[in-house]
């Protein structure tokens, strides 16, 4: 979408916030200036998608994340916003390090919400992973690195 469009957009009332998680952080950035020129009280709150990228998306403007991986592990989450809003960057990179193997896996086309849904059916949340076509479960190998992730996470202190 161009910044064009987006601002565009901006002019709607019940149009609130705007999601961006391609992970283009330059066009996020010209966005959110395009938007503060454009109003002084810019309206439109940015989010990011993911905090694993929160930390860059926060220097431009972004007043929130909204992330699958929340669902998994939400206190790896919460302990990303607090470092973000506290400015820790010792903490940020801790946590993107105890993030990156499930960034990794999630990364792989068509993977980001199936990875999702296999943790859940692992933590006894859902009975299975079907996911709606286009998209697939899981191969085994990829359901061992998901187990294998939450085992970790099991392990390390938050």
């Amino acid at each position: 979408m161009s910044v064009t469009s987006a601002l565009r957009l901006a002019e709607i009332d019940t149009v609130i916030a705007i999601k961006e998680e391609s992970g283009d952080v330059q066009w996020f950035r010209a966005f959110m200036a395009a938007q503060r020129k454009a109003s002084p009280n810019h309206r439109l709150a940015g989010i990011c998608g993911g905090e694993g990228l929160f930390p860059y998306y926060a220097m431009e403007g972004a007043s929130a994340f909204s992330t699958g991986a929340v669902n998994l592990v939400p206190n790896l989450s919460t302990a990303m916003w607090h470092a973000v809003t506290t400015s820790d960057r010792t903490r940020i990179n801790a946590i993107q390090e105890q993030l990156a193997p499930l960034t990794s896996l999630r990364s792989k086309p068509g993977r980001s919400i199936p990875v999702i849904k296999e943790g859940l059916r692992q933590l006894g949340v859902f009975s299975t992973n079907a996911c709606r076509p286009p998209l697939t479960e899981l191969p085994v190998s990829e359901c061992a690195e998901m187990e294998a992730i939450l085992q970790a996470w099991r392990y390390v202190g938050i």
